[in-house]
């Protein structure tokens, strides 16, 4: 016959202990799994685009409305339309006869993958932003951009995407946090916590 004691105090200790911080730790779980969807939605919608927009820029398509914290322990992931994209984006190229062509869709090579804007032109003073007089004059100019980064968000299938991430990854989140939370009880970390 086997038989086992535990000493209740020690245990009403450790799990006070952990009772207290849970709130927090399921906050942490929570945001960086909303991080996480953010940045892979956005990661999604550039291989949708197809064109070398940097992430940054990207993200302002997918934001994090709200943050998790103690007495919420909610995020939200929101995808929204989105300022149009600079053209500087899209390889503009100035021509002497089409004025200056943009690659639009890096997945079609040729004259076919780029859309041709006559009267636009190139400033590499600016950043090779393309612009296109508004007038006869020289001034006024204005800006040229592109698609919005959430007119690819449906096509990439970013919500069905981001919905099985958050499924995926927020368990395993709150275990490693909940996992840190006895290790640091047990006094099995060394170091600053």
């Amino acid at each position: 016959m086997i038989t086992a004691t535990v000493k209740a105090d020690a245990v009403k200790k450790k799990l006070a202990y952990i009772i207290d911080d849970m709130p927090t730790a399921v906050a942490i779980g929570v945001n960086s799994t909303a991080k996480k969807a953010r940045n892979e939605s956005a990661k999604a919608i550039k291989k949708e685009m197809g064109a070398s927009v940097p992430l940054k820029v990207l993200k302002s398509a997918v934001a994090a409305k709200a943050v998790a914290s103690k007495t919420n322990l909610s995020a939200i992931v929101a995808l929204r339309e989105g300022r149009p994209i600079s053209l500087r984006y899209f390889n503009p190229k100035q021509t002497k006869k089409a004025g200056t062509s943009v690659r639009m869709n890096n997945k079609v090579k040729g004259k076919a993958g780029r859309a041709s804007l006559p009267n636009a032109f190139l400033v590499r003073r600016l950043g090779s932003k393309v612009f296109e007089r508004a007038g006869k004059s020289r001034l006024p100019i204005k800006e040229q951009f592109g698609p919005s980064p959430g007119q690819f968000s449906e096509a990439a299938g970013v919500k069905d995407m981001a919905v099985t991430l958050i499924r995926k990854e927020l368990p395993k989140r709150i275990q490693r946090r909940i996992r840190f939370l006895l290790l640091k009880q047990s006094g099995g970390l060394r170091g600053n916590q």
